[in-house]
């Protein structure tokens, strides 16, 4: 049904015209206010969606600058390490451990022996 409607004037046959204003309730049809509803619903759950992205990747940020931390702390432990190890492998220190802690005496020259081996 259009909005304008013809009406007829008592009996004379003249036509005219009337504007009726429609309700904005009945504009659009059930099936449009579905297809509305469901696009409200799809644009909130994609808002949702990337809510939840950004917050993902703050974490995962968060996450990613705590272990940059622990591996530059492990490193430099291990550069420590390494360096420690270097140093107890030094002659000099092994003779200190051997004759301070250890008790170690340096051999007489007699009290050494030689063995050769035979192939």
């Amino acid at each position: 049904m259009s909005s304008s409607m013809a009406r007829e004037l008592g009996g004379s046959g003249m036509a005219y015209k009337t504007n009726r204003r429609v309700a904005p309730s009945s504009v659009l049809s059930a099936w449009d206010r579905v297809l509305v509803g469901i696009y409200f619903v799809g644009l909130f759950l994609c808002a949702l969606l990337y809510i939840w992205v950004q917050s993902q990747v703050v974490e995962a940020s968060y996450r990613l600058s705590s272990l940059r931390h622990e591996d530059s702390a492990l490193r430099s432990k291990n550069d420590d390490l390494r360096v420690e190890i270097a140093t107890r492998r030094a002659p000099a220190a092994l003779s200190r451990v051997a004759t301070e802690q250890l008790r170690m005496v340096s051999p007489e020259p007699g009290q050494v022996v030689v063995i050769e081996a035979t192939r």
